[in-house]
């Protein structure tokens, strides 16, 4: 059997957006550099990451970082690793910039109301 991942309209232009941009500074390597060649720079920064568990399976996103990035899996475990590669992917495409440093999350909380309908 074959599985098949159905992302939202969004997601889908955002990934397509991000695999360009990848696209472009593939190119613009100079003639014969190699994608190892290139310096990184390794930090660590903490991000603060939402799992939802849904019937058919896990969603999770990071806070504070501009723009979409999601996650997921039929577990826990699953989404959380899609989502950290996610995480990077965009990092590794747009740069630090692509953190939110205006309104950093300190902490994150789940709260449950009842609405009239």
């Amino acid at each position: 059997m074959v599985k098949v991942k159905v992302f939202s309209p969004d997601v889908l232009i955002w990934r397509v957006v991000a695999c360009a941009i990848l696209c472009l500074k593939i190119c613009s390597l100079s003639e014969g550099q190699d994608l190892s060649e290139q310096k990184v720079e390794e930090t660590v920064q903490p991000i603060k990451i939402i799992v939802e568990k849904h019937t058919d399976g896990y969603v999770a996103y990071p806070l504070g970082l501009q723009g979409v990035v999601v996650g997921e899996g039929d577990t826990y475990e699953e989404a959380l690793s899609d989502v950290k590669s996610a995480i990077r992917f965009h990092l590794e495409t747009f740069g630090p910039d692509a953190f939110d440093t205006e309104s950093q999350v300190l902490e994150a909380f789940v709260a449950e109301a009842g609405v009239a309908l």
